[in-house]
């Protein structure tokens, strides 16, 4: 369907569906590093390992920053007097924008400081031994 201006809604609606699986992954990823090195906090409410909230906010939040992102490169893009750029462009800045969230998240969330790794597999950080070193988190 398109709207007045002749522009498709399909990579848009896309996108918000990217940014929601998007979510799901980033706080896939968070869940894991802290399962793994079996580091919780103990102020958060926790009911035996699971907080039901952090799901569907990590899901609301990735489909929420890749639409923001993508809307905005889409209206910077489209600027009268501006010459055109390829479409791709706001796509590529909602997952560079996804990307990001999921890197925070797993850096804030994923890698909880100030606790002591339970399971012995992590160092003082907290940071899983299969996460990647060339990234910092």
């Amino acid at each position: 369907m398109d709207d007045r201006s002749g522009t498709s809604r399909i990579p848009g609606c896309l996108v918000a569906l990217v940014g929601l699986a998007g979510g799901a992954g980033s706080w896939a990823l968070s869940d894991a590093a802290r399962r793994y090195c079996g580091s919780y906090q103990d102020e958060y409410v926790d009911w035996g390992g699971v907080r039901p909230y952090e799901l569907p906010l990590s899901v609301a939040a990735g489909g929420a920053v890749a639409l923001a992102a993508y809307r905005a490169a889409w209206i910077l893009a489209r600027r009268p007097g501006r010459r055109r750029i390829s479409s791709l462009v706001p796509v590529a800045v909602a997952l560079f924008a996804l990307l990001a969230m999921t890197w925070c998240q797993f850096a804030w969330i994923g890698t909880v400081p100030g606790t002591v790794s339970d399971s012995g597999l992590c160092p003082a950080g907290n940071v899983p031994g299969w996460w990647p070193r060339w990234i910092p988190a």
